[in-house]
């Protein structure tokens, strides 16, 4: 896939720090090199850091991207994650993002 290789780490690498292993996401768009990382160990709740790509309310801004890529690494996140996965974004943008989503829902109704 096009963007999902950095200079350091690749879509689908794993990383391990001490017993913890990370799986590296490819998720090309914010930059072209942006990653999150998903914990899934056994016996533990799933989790997903996912910096400036998803945010709870959502997404990072399509800076070496568009809004294509970003419907793929959506795609690419969903096919990747147990239903039961913590989010954990970068930011904290909710209340600015559901202000945002209503004041548009508004306009639109």
């Amino acid at each position: 896939c096009e963007g999902t290789k950095g200079p350091y780490l690749e879509h689908d690498q794993e990383l391990s720090v001490g017993s913890i292993t990370l799986r590296c996401i490819g998720c090309p768009c914010h930059t072209k090199g942006s990653f999150c990382f998903y914990i899934h160990q056994p016996g533990c709740t799933p989790v997903l850091f996912t910096g400036d790509t998803l945010f709870l309310g959502g997404c990072g801004a399509c800076f070496e991207g568009n809004n294509t890529q970003m419907l793929r690494n959506f795609a690419r996140i969903l096919r990747t994650c147990d239903p039961e996965t913590l989010v954990f974004p970068g930011h904290e943008y909710t209340t600015m993002l559901a202000a945002s989503n209503a004041t548009g829902l508004q306009e639109t109704v």
